[in-house]
């Protein structure tokens, strides 16, 4: 898959997208509310960090903004869940991530991303 399937968005090995091409990053609420988020989620964890407009656990991408949205990656399962319900829009061409506008359920899905994507592999090391 390129970036051009996905609009410029960028994917990792995985298949996920983890960046879009809005390196805006989102208007000044989305940043405010993104500044917020990425405080209280490094307050909680230690292992939350940010690269630009990226949330990171363990270096790896869980979470970005895109526009005024943000986006999570989630198990398939869950995400779909999310989407069935109008409550966060699969994205095209990954399974596992959601877009999310409304900003007050980004503290808790993010929170269930960072979860999904900081576990250990199973019968990996933990």
């Amino acid at each position: 898959m390129t970036d051009a399937d996905l609009g410029g968005s960028t994917v990792d090995a995985a298949g996920d997208v983890i960046s879009t091409s809005d390196e805006g990053g989102g208007d000044d609420v989305a940043r405010a509310v993104y500044a917020e988020l990425l405080a209280a989620s490094s307050d909680e964890d230690p292992d939350v960090t940010a690269d630009h407009h990226t949330l990171l656990v363990r270096g790896r991408p869980f979470g970005w903004l895109d526009g005024d949205a943000l986006r999570l990656r989630l198990p398939a399962e869950r995400a779909g869940d999310l989407d069935h319900r109008g409550v966060a829009a699969r994205v095209s061409g990954s399974p596992s991530t959601v877009r999310v506008i409304d900003m007050q359920l980004w503290p808790e899905l993010a929170s269930e991303s960072r979860d999904y994507v900081g576990e250990p592999a199973v019968g990996g090391r933990s």
